[in-house]
């Protein structure tokens, strides 16, 4: 815990009741590739988040149920070939569920950045907010969805 009070994101994903398959982390000069890579100031919990695990997967306590994290390799790769064509110019793509919708940064209201889930067939307009910041986004990572039956 910081001297503010606040939990690291190291900490909170070490947490023994979390469901996340870690990656190894991310160097820093990987990180610093990415960061020279981005048109836009990545979010601080984002880069704690790939310092902790660079890939890996697991539970998500938000839809779309599951969190696989791209590793920086891939998300440079997404950013260069845009591979989601006008997608790229307005969200901040990094990682997914395993399955077809993508997680992403909501570049389109400005900082901080939501987090959005975005089925890329479908494009912007099935964009749907899941956390209104990464810190909220990552609080989630690693928890079962709530069972609202």
């Amino acid at each position: 815990m910081s001297e503010d009070g606040v939990v690291s994101i190291a900490e909170l994903l070490s947490q023994p009741n979390r469901k996340f398959e870690r990656a190894s982390p991310a160097s820093e000069l990987e990180l610093q590739m990415l960061v020279d890579a981005s048109p836009i100031d990545l979010p601080h919990d984002y880069l704690d988040l790939l310092r902790y695990s660079n890939g890996g997967g697991g539970e998500l306590a938000l839809r779309p149920l599951l969190f696989y994290p791209y590793e920086i390799t891939y998300t440079i790769e997404l950013l260069q070939e845009k591979p989601f064509g006008d997608l790229h110019d307005q969200f901040f793509i990094f990682g997914s569920n395993g399955g077809l919708e993508l997680i992403a940064l909501d570049l389109r209201s400005g900082q901080p950045f939501p987090v959005v889930m975005i089925d890329p067939i479908a494009g912007e307009d099935s964009a749907v907010e899941i956390a209104s910041n990464t810190r909220q986004f990552v609080a989630a990572i690693g928890l079962e969805y709530p069972d609202e039956s």
